[in-house]
Formats: C-alpha cells, sequence, structure tokens
C-alpha cells in the first residue's frame, strides 16, 4: 500500500509488484531458501465478501507468478480513519488552531498530489498508526519492504517527506522503501 496515497494503489500496481519481485529474489538465496517466509499484507477496511475475493485474487496472481508467499489480510480501517484527522497535520501545524487552517487549500494540494502521486504532506498520528500497525505484524521478519512514494515536487517539503519516512519506519526490521517506474513481471512465457 502506498502509505500516502492509500486510494491510489493496489495490490496489483508496479510497485507491489516490483516488491513481490524483489522479496521472491531474497527468498531464492541459499541462506534464505529454507528458512525463510515471504508473507504479503492485504490492508483492507473491513474482512467481508470483497475482501475475500481481494485475497483470493491475490493469491491467484502469486500462484501465476510463481511466488511462493502466505498472504494475511489486516484490518486497518482505525489507521486510516486518522489519515483525515484536520486537527493534527503535522507537529508544527498543530500550534495553529484547526479552525484558522484552509482546508479548502488542504483538499486541493491533496487532490493535485495525488492525480499526480506526488508527496504530500500528511500528519504524524496518521504515519506513527501506520507504523504501530506494521510492527504489530512482523514479528521475526529479516527484511520490510515498503513502497516508497515519490519525493515531492517542492523542494521545501524535502526534508517533511523525509521525516515520514523516518516516522513510518522507526523501530522496525530493515527496511528497503521501493518505488517501481515500470513493469517487471510477466505471465507469458
Amino acid at each position: 500500500v502506498n502509505f500516502i496515497f492509500p486510494e491510489t494503489s493496489t495490490q496489483f500496481d508496479v510497485t507491489c509488484l516490483y516488491m513481490l519481485q524483489l522479496a521472491t529474489i531474497l527468498s531464492m538465496v541459499k541462506p534464505w531458501k529454507n528458512r525463510a517466509t515471504l508473507r504479503v499484507f492485504l490492508c483492507i477496511d473491513a474482512i467481508n465478501d470483497n475482501a475475500l475475493r481481494t485475497q483470493q485474487h491475490l493469491d491467484e496472481l502469486l500462484s501465476q507468478l510463481r511466488i511462493n508467499a502466505q498472504t494475511r489480510m489486516i484490518a486497518w480501517e482505525n489507521v486510516t480513519g486518522l489519515l483525515n484527522n484536520t486537527s493534527t497535520i503535522n507537529d508544527s501545524a498543530a500550534t495553529i488552531p484547526v479552525e484558522q487552517q484552509s482546508t479548502t487549500t488542504t483538499t486541493t494540494a491533496t487532490t493535485t498530489a495525488a492525480t499526480t502521486n506526488s508527496f504530500i504532506d500528511i500528519n504524524d498520528v496518521y504515519v506513527r498508526g501506520v507504523n504501530e500497525l506494521i510492527r504489530q505484524q512482523c514479528d521475526n521478519t529479516s527484511c520490510l519492504y515498503l513502497y516508497l512514494p515519490r519525493p515531492p515536487k517542492d523542494r521545501n517539503l524535502s526534508p517533511r517527506y523525509m521525516r515520514v519516512l523516518d516516522i513510518l519506519s522507526n523501530d522496525l526490521p530493515p527496511v528497503m522503501f521501493v518505488h517501481g517506474v515500470s513493469s517487471v513481471t510477466c505471465t507469458q512465457l
């Protein structure tokens, strides 16, 4: 999941497929081959028939790509609820009373950034929630692959971008941030 824009990514987009390929290559290396288990976490809002179909579709894709992995559904609606928490956009914005913050500008910036898949400033509470969710799932994890959002077009946001990545990866096992550019998988020979 692209944790910056969860609505723009799927388990079948270029970056997710690239992460699967990288993890598969790692699991094929001799020291890891018999000891490693590749786990793919499917973040969902609620476990329902649609989520079960999505998991089945993901399992079929993994089989087609000859990727030996376990899929696990993770309910994360409590974390996504923090995404639009305008009372704490970030540490510095939290000092500005909520009624003085411009929600129109934020909404426009978010929409524009989402369509260009560019980084936007998201609140620390949400990022910490994502980090906690990941930490709860990564017992005995040797390597973790996470979606790397595009860097901000506005260079003034670069320190904030790095801060978000730092919060996201805090106290996690070794993390490899991945950003795919073009398709790297094929199911036809």
